[in-house]
């Protein structure tokens, strides 16, 4: 045969040669090169570091291939590894097609090699062998059981060879594997020894690299030792310990899992030690849970197990999954098998885990036009803006996660339903501010929009946040409650924020862990919470060191959508206010008790959500029919291309316009907002009514000195430095401008910023600086789609704006 018709990488081939392995013997082994472009899909991931791989099919075992890699990885605890194979695709005997008439034919003599190469090298040189991949490749590390194709061969009085490379002969711990090889072929009624491979110096030989060197004539020179040699006398001792503890463990493998785990704990303990059990109960454990379901790891890597006959998905951060341990197991969580089997869950989730997301509340599919949202109870109402049906927890690869936190809902058909329970009831008792900015109809359609917009996460990076402000007795709590009980059921409660390094912890924890979050009263001063108000509504993820550690960083993804409410806020940074959805709330001419809001609101819950669910179908096809929104100047685009988009699809150009201007309103209300109590604004304001003032060049030195004045004259404090006042100035130009009617110009110079401050509609008439400071980028829009008939819904709403 040619070289040529090999049709191998160079390097594979010549390390093919190194074995001594002819063209005809290579040719039979069907040994392939993978191309670098299809290595991760023949692994199932992709190595870093890999150049290349050759390809080892097992013939006899259908789809299995093991992978040598080029050049060898080295792993976590700094070992080399040579050899890779997919994931799961566990472990089989190396047999080649020249040992089909050997292997039920036990008067022929049978070696067993030490991987494919050598495997092939015994039988080139004329000895009948197969292999195994490695030292350890012959039990199934799952069921503790020898791989099913040892039952494929007569071992009955057939004279059986080992042939394992010379370092086993140095190394008791490799002995120890060969020895319970032998001990396994001899029950089996082999007659068996051990070939002899010497080594002369410090670089083990195997038996391709004896066959290259001295030739097939030097194999009848090669020593062979039985089991009952002196060599493998520590072996043996340990050998009986071994099989012991793997007799008890099969011996367990048909029993109850509790029963199973019982008798592990009462096994005597001069057959399993102490931590033996423990390693014993966590294996059993372990197998059980991957016959059972399956365990993943987020890219956050956070650690989840799904259970197939419940549908659930276990967070193992949560408390849910020790108690589903405990209640499978009969272990108690304080007891140490039970933290040891927690600990190995958590390593094999780590580390073999399945890659893949999460999701808490709703999942959006963009290109499908399907909606996704979790019924609370292992299921998922599946929207595809023609129907709504119910599926189980996974569909299409879908997982949300199983929380004790939440109440299940149901969907009701229409004549299912009662009167008065629909997203427009449950909005309406809302007590909006009549004399805010914004119409109390305007404010309750965002509402309607943000609350649309919580159930597609994937349009909407950024989140804005609700935020109810007013007096006391304004029902703000009642009214951040009534939005948890609808999503989450009645156990729901707003928490509450601490300024203590706790109380941040406390607040990400709640974010990255809840479909739903709602905090009150946050009015004190917390230093954290507008950095942790601007990374939540910006989408970024929490870093914190991790428990018990000084520098090592976990990542937490917000799930959670949150409110806020506030009698006296001081979080009035302007990019925390630009993301901010305004509600002024005042207080009722009437108070109805919390126990009666909590009953009324649950009687009424699956009558809102079959509602909600009806309205999001529609939503479907308006995002679908509207593919996107004009270019809009509203910080928070996300939000205003969703709400532009349904507007639009339910009430055509003139609601989307309603929508833009209510949008012109809350940018209004949220200049406002951060200026209501800022010093800087408020001496602008009064240094403004001189008339010279307006379209003067001033510098920032001379401008904080003639406001100190005004300052000290009206008992406010600025910022105590001009650079600082300069800085509070840029940083909220854009608030200061909206609240005060005018423009202000700026520039920065080598030594210190100059401005001008205008009218609103006044133009400067002069170049009065060659450097202005750079105006904003418009922030861009999103896509997006109108109106289709939907069965069993009905049209969204939009009659709020006219108020």
């Amino acid at each position: 045969m040619e070289i040529e018709k090999l049709n191998l990488h160079p390097e594979h081939l010549l390390d093919l040669k190194k074995s001594g392995l002819s063209d005809e013997t290579i040719a039979m082994m069907k040994v392939y090169s993978v191309r670098p472009a299809d290595i991760p899909k023949a692994l199932g991931w992709n190595p870093s570091g890999v150049d290349s791989v050759l390809a080892f099919p097992y013939l006899k075992t259908e789809g299995f291939v093991r992978y040598k890699t080029f050049p060898p990885l080295t792993n976590q605890e700094g070992h080399t590894v040579k050899y890779l194979q997919k994931k799961g695709s566990g472990v089989h005997l190396y047999i080649l097609p020249s040992l089909n008439d050997v292997l039920q034919n036990p008067s022929m003599p049978l070696a067993v090699g030490e991987g494919e190469k050598k495997t092939a090298a015994l039988i080139q040189a004329g000895i009948p062998a197969v292999g195994v991949g490695g030292i350890w490749n012959w039990i199934d590390g799952t069921s503790h059981e020898v791989i099913q194709e040892f039952d494929e061969i007569a071992w009955v009085e057939r004279d059986v060879r080992l042939y394992f490379d010379s370092d086993i002969w140095h190394r008791p711990d490799l002995l120890k594997p060969v020895y319970a090889l032998g001990k396994e072929l001899e029950n089996r009624g082999a007659r068996l020894q051990v070939v002899v491979i010497e080594q002369s110096g410090q670089d083990k030989v195997g038996i391709d690299d004896f066959l290259v060197v001295k030739g097939r004539e030097s194999l009848a020179n090669l020593k062979a030792v039985p089991l009952t040699h002196k060599v493998f006398s520590q072996a043996a001792s340990w050998w009986k310990r071994w099989s012991s503890k793997k007799s008890i463990m099969l011996d367990q493998k048909d029993r109850n899992l509790k029963t199973a785990i019982q008798a592990i704990r009462k096994t005597p303990s001069d057959i399993l030690k102490s931590f033996e059990k423990k390693q014993a109960i966590a294996s059993l454990v372990l197998s059980f849970l991957l016959d059972s379901g399956k365990l993943y790891i987020t890219p956050e890597q956070q650690g989840y197990y799904f259970d197939n006959s419940s549908s659930s998905l276990l967070s193992l951060a949560d408390d849910v999954f020790p108690r589903f341990l405990s209640d499978i197991t009969g272990l108690n969580p304080t007891e140490t098998e039970f933290k040891y089997l927690f600990e190995q869950v958590k390593t094999e989730t780590k580390r073999r885990g399945n890659k893949t997301a999460v999701h808490y509340l709703a999942r959006y599919n963009p290109k499908s036009h399907k909606l996704y949202i979790s019924d609370f109870d292992c299921g998922m109402w599946v929207l595809d803006g023609k129907e709504i049906i119910h599926q189980p927890n996974g569909h299409d690869e879908i997982l949300f996660v199983t929380s004790s936190l939440t109440i299940p809902y149901k969907y009701l058909p229409f004549d299912k339903r009662m009167k008065g329970g629909n997203v427009s009831d449950f909005l309406n008792p809302i007590n909006c501010d009549p004399q805010a900015l914004l119409t109390p109809g305007e404010l309750k359609y965002q509402l309607y929009i943000w609350l649309l917009s919580i159930f597609f996460p994937e349009l909407h990076p950024t989140k804005i946040i609700p935020a109810f402000i007013g007096p006391q007795g304004s029902t703000k709590t009642t009214t951040a409650r009534r939005f948890g009980i609808l999503i989450m059921g009645e156990r729901f409660n707003v928490g509450h924020l601490e300024a203590s390094d706790r109380g941040e912890q406390s607040f990400i924890a709640t974010v990255c862990g809840k479909p739903f979050a709602a905090f009150d009263n946050a009015d004190a001063p917390i230093k954290w919470l507008p950095d942790r108000l601007a990374t939540f509504a910006t989408g970024h993820e929490f870093e914190l060191r991790e428990l018990y550690t000084t520098n090592q960083l976990a990542i937490h993804k917000p799930t959670a959508h949150v409110v806020l409410t506030s009698r006296d806020p001081h979080f009035r940074r302007p990019d925390v206010a630009e993301r901010l959805l305004i509600v002024k709330l005042t207080r009722p001419q009437g108070f109805i008790p919390e126990s009666e809001v909590v009953t009324n609101l649950m009687k009424y819950r699956d009558n809102v959500w079959s509602d909600l669910l009806d309205t999001l179908n529609l939503s479907l096809n308006a995002l679908r029919n509207v593919p996107e929104s004009p270019r809009m100047n509203f910080r928070m685009a996300d939000f205003a291309s969703f709400g532009w988009r349904i507007s639009k699809a339910n009430g055509g150009e003139e609601s989307a316009k309603r929508f833009n201007e209510s949008l012109v309103k809350l940018e209004k209300e949220q200049a406002a907002y951060t200026t209501e109590e800022d010093p800087v604004t408020l001496c602008l304001a009064i240094w403004l009514k001189e008339e010279q003032n307006y379209n003067r060049e001033i510098d920032t030195g001379t401008l904080y000195s003639e406001l100190s004045k005004i300052a000290q004259k009206e008992g406010l404090l600025l910022p105590k430095t001009a650079a600082a006042f300069g800085k509070r100035i840029r940083q909220a130009k854009k608030a200061i401008e909206m609240t005060l009617d005018i423009r202000i110009f700026g520039a920065q110079t080598t030594h210190t910023s100059r401005w001008r401050f205008l009218r609103e509609g006044e133009s400067v008439t002069e170049n009065f600086f060659e450097n202005p400071l750079p105006a904003q980028p418009p922030l861009p829009g999103s896509l997006f789609d109108g109106e289709q008939e939907v069965q069993g819904g009905k049209k969204a709403k939009s009659a709020w704006l006219e108020d």
